[in-house]
């Protein structure tokens, strides 16, 4: 037992830390590249099913959804050590040059050099080539039936406009993400209940009629029949004829299908599970009660502040990065510059946004800067991961039940859809200027074409999206040295 336990210690850190130090552009951006490491590769960890269910998850759930994604993977493969060591891994480079920075930010330049802006500016453009493919290939594989195709543009749509309108602007709708989640779920639910029983109203129709039933094994009335079927082959002899060869594909494709449905173990029980989350939310309420009723000191309502973001926060960075500075600028524990300038930096860090939690912590506390990188980094990380403990043997005891694929799907579809708001967020701040703010990247042709040139890179000729980071960095760089000189 111990020897398998270090053995997936081992593989679980030799994936999972390439991926820490490339993971430059977001969540939007990496989930692709992980697909592609525990899916796609020639040993893979799971099945495509699982992945979009994992992700799915993460991302109707508070917290960081890559984060989520790693740690549910993590703890498929080799259980509750191998989930945390994933988190750590992946989080660590992003949260200890974010605490560099938070020690060094007073040396700094009111505003950073045009070069760093430039190259800055050409990591957002690769990151928006990167989530485009990620939106892709994810609405691809979510568009199983008419109605998740038709959710995933009222999402796109809803998420670009409230998100980039409401939430950038105003920021006073922290209910609009999960709203948008539940919401899809169950009409997708709807939708096949109501599916349902008209196809069995069909059924009854045809057997009271002179029209001959439909056979048992032809498709469904909404799934998609190819121009040419083939004539059905006949069914396998006993003594395995190689006539039979043909239909290997169906049956490899069933045995995915079986594989995906079956339940996974990750290590921990219903009960258990129900047990994490009654103690996750008990214990945020109480340190909520608390602040408010007794004059706590600073340490704790910092970690409450972090806590509660971290428990709150549905749709990832967009809703974090506000967030954050509400709970930390607006007590005057962090200026207003020295937050933009964190978070300016932070696109050259790999790893999730939360990581910027890491960096207003050290800030916080000047007299504490190790204690307060530390508890940004609990307070942040850990609601989101626990409720993911959780939410997981609930998958893996339901996930097979038809209700609950079809949640699931409405869920995914959802999920697509923030990606895609999330590029067009990005699309309209990446590019950084020389007095500080921010514009649109369709100020300049050449950020068009950057953004571009990284989606084809990835889609088509499946460079790996940590060279397409990098060629982004050079294409800014490039860029800063022709338009100065």
């Amino acid at each position: 037992m111990h020897t398998n336990l270090l053995r997936n210690i081992g593989e679980v850190a030799r994936k999972f830390t390439l991926i820490s130090f490339t993971s430059f552009g977001g969540t939007a951006a990496n989930i692709l590249y992980t697909r592609r490491v525990f899916v796609e590769s020639h040993n893979p960890w799971l099945d495509r099913q699982t992945f979009d269910d994992l992700f799915t998850l993460g991302s109707a759930l508070p917290g960081p959804s890559f984060i989520q994604l790693a740690f549910s993977i993590a703890l498929l493969k080799g259980g509750i050590v191998c989930g945390i060591l994933a988190v750590i891994i992946l989080a660590a480079p992003g949260a200890i040059g974010m605490f560099a920075l938070a020690m060094g930010v007073r040396r700094f330049p009111p505003v950073l050099p045009s070069a760093v802006n430039a190259l800055f500016s050409g990591l957002n453009c690769s990151a928006v080539g990167l989530i485009a493919v990620a939106g892709y290939n994810l609405a691809t594989s979510a568009a199983k039936t008419p109605l998740t195709k038709i959710i995933v543009r009222p999402v796109v749509l809803v998420a670009e406009v409230f998100v980039t309108g409401a939430i950038a602007t105003c920021y006073t709708a922290l209910w609009l993400f999960p709203l948008l989640v539940v919401v899809s779920g169950f009409t997708t639910w709807g939708w096949d209940v109501v599916s349902l029983k008209i196809r069995a109203r069909r059924a009854r129709l045809q057997q009271g009629g002179d029209i001959p039933l439909q056979h048992p094994e032809a498709p469904a009335a909404d799934a998609e029949i190819p121009p040419h079927c083939p004539p059905a082959q006949p069914p396998p002899s006993e003594s395995g004829d190689e006539k039979n060869t043909g239909n290997d594909t169906e049956a490899q494709s069933s045995h995915r299908e079986h594989s995906s449905s079956a339940p996974k173990d990750f290590g921990i029980s219903v009960r258990a599970g129900l047990i994490v989350l009654v103690s996750t939310v008990s214990a945020v309420v109480a340190l909520v009660i608390v602040r408010a009723r007794i004059q706590s000191p600073k340490p704790l309502s910092l970690v409450t502040n972090f806590i509660i973001a971290g428990t709150i926060t549905v749709g990832g960075g967009p809703v974090v990065v506000p967030l954050l500075k509400e709970y930390t600028v607006d007590p005057g524990w962090v200026t207003a510059h020295d937050f933009l300038l964190g978070f300016a930096i932070l696109q050259a860090f790999p790893g999730p946004v939360f990581n910027l939690a890491v960096y207003l912590g050290a800030l916080a506390l000047p007299s504490s800067p190790f204690l307060g990188g530390f508890l940004g980094f609990i307070g942040i990380y850990t609601p989101g991961i626990l409720l993911k403990l959780a939410v997981l043997p609930l998958y893996s005891r339901f996930a097979s039940h038809q209700p609950s694929r079809s949640v699931l799907k409405g869920f995914n579809a959802a999920a697509v859809g923030f990606l895609w708001g999330t590029l067009y967020r990005l699309w309209h701040v990446g590019f950084l200027k020389d007095d500080g703010g921010s514009s649109s990247l369709d100020g300049d042709p050449w950020w068009i074409v950057v953004a571009a040139g990284a989606f084809v890179g990835c889609q088509w000729f499946r460079l790996e999206p940590f060279v397409v980071v990098m060629g982004g960095a050079t294409a800014g760089v490039l860029w800063w040295a022709v338009t100065k000189t």
